[in-house]
């Protein structure tokens, strides 16, 4: 592992964030100019994946609550 959350200064779920990025996203992250755009782009990555998740769970409670009542 390369030391650049630490460079960057990323907090633990930006560097778990930066840890699971698919190639696209690695090219495109150094490709960036700078320390600051990259910093932009992982937490973009982040409230991507945060808004998937709460998407992903308010859909559970839907098909549950259609399910069972």
């Amino acid at each position: 592992m390369d030391g650049t959350p630490a460079r960057l200064g990323l907090n633990p779920v930006e560097t778990e964030v930066y840890n699971n990025m698919i190639a696209r996203e690695r090219i495109t992250f150094n490709a960036l100019p700078d320390d600051n755009a990259r910093i932009g782009y992982v937490r973009a990555l982040v409230d991507r994946d945060r808004t998937w998740r709460e998407r992903s769970d308010i859909s559970q409670k839907l098909i549950y609550c259609g399910l069972y009542r």
